[in-house]
């Protein structure tokens, strides 16, 4: 069995990559284009560039707002998937997630509920196979990130704002029969994993290198289709259904919680 401290690092890996890319929001509004609706509307058929990309699918997610989400992940010798529901709001409190994520190395499950500032988390046995109940800020301090900017688009773009080193448009490919363009996003690994609430260590620097590599597939509607990320020696692939899909996401029966 894979130890704690691995699967920690596993799941954290997995958390980043699930909400750094998703439309989840703190007190952000959407972006809006800075020359007028008629300019915005016009923009919205052409191709992106690296001054747009953020911005239009933030504000493309916002108008969605929800999806669902496969997530695959080969890293440190194990591999993990997650399915995830997420809603996407304005306000703080509406923001919610429900995700759930095999446990690499055990045959265990970790669920995992996101509603507002809340967490809570069932990680089998170790948790009486019942959810315990955190904030946001507890995580943070259990090393897992600061959860709530990393799923903040008004962070997320100032972030890639500070992290992009490269930007390329590629080629237009069908995904379950949608037609999406590849874009390809190099980013400063030090500047994502340390405005990620994470600490660049020497580990961490070894296991990322020094430029993390985004490929993202997206629709006519500015939206992710599928997002494909290199880290280490495996990759990352989520891939998103249900655009605009009526969700709902509640949290556990009190009979169901309990203390971690």
């Amino acid at each position: 069995m894979a130890s704690l401290k691995k699967i920690t690092a596993f799941t954290t890996l997995a958390l980043v990559a699930t909400l750094g890319l998703t439309g989840c929001g703190d007190d952000a509004k959407p972006a809006s284009a800075p020359k007028g609706q008629e300019q915005a509307e016009k923009a919205s058929t052409s191709e992106l560039t690296a001054d747009t990309f953020v911005q239009r699918i933030n504000d493309a997610q916002y108008k969605a707002g929800s999806a669902s989400m496969l997530m695959e992940m080969s890293q440190m010798g194990m591999d993990m998937e997650a399915t995830a529901d997420v809603v996407i709001s304005e306000k703080p409190e509406d923001v919610a997630m429900s995700m759930t994520m095999s446990m690499p190395g055990t045959d265990s499950e970790m669920k995992m509920i996101m509603i507002g500032t809340d967490a809570y988390m069932n990680m089998g046995e170790m948790t009486q196979n019942k959810f315990a109940k955190l904030s946001l800020d507890e995580l943070d301090g259990a090393g897992m990130g600061n959860l709530e900017s990393q799923s903040n688009p008004a962070a997320q773009f100032e972030l890639f704002e500070k992290a992009l080193t490269d930007f390329k448009v590629g080629d237009t490919e069908k995904i379950d029969g949608v037609e999406t363009t590849k874009y390809t996003l190099s980013l400063d690994t030090k500047i994502v994993v340390e405005e990620g609430g994470q600490e660049m260590t020497p580990e961490v620097s070894e296991l990322l290198g020094d430029t993390l590599t985004y490929e993202m597939y997206v629709d006519s509607d500015d939206l992710p289709k599928r997002i494909v990320m290199p880290m280490g020696d495996g990759e990352t692939v989520i891939t998103f259904s249900d655009w605009g899909k009526d969700m709902k996401v509640e949290a556990p029966a009190d009979d169901e919680i309990v203390e971690f």
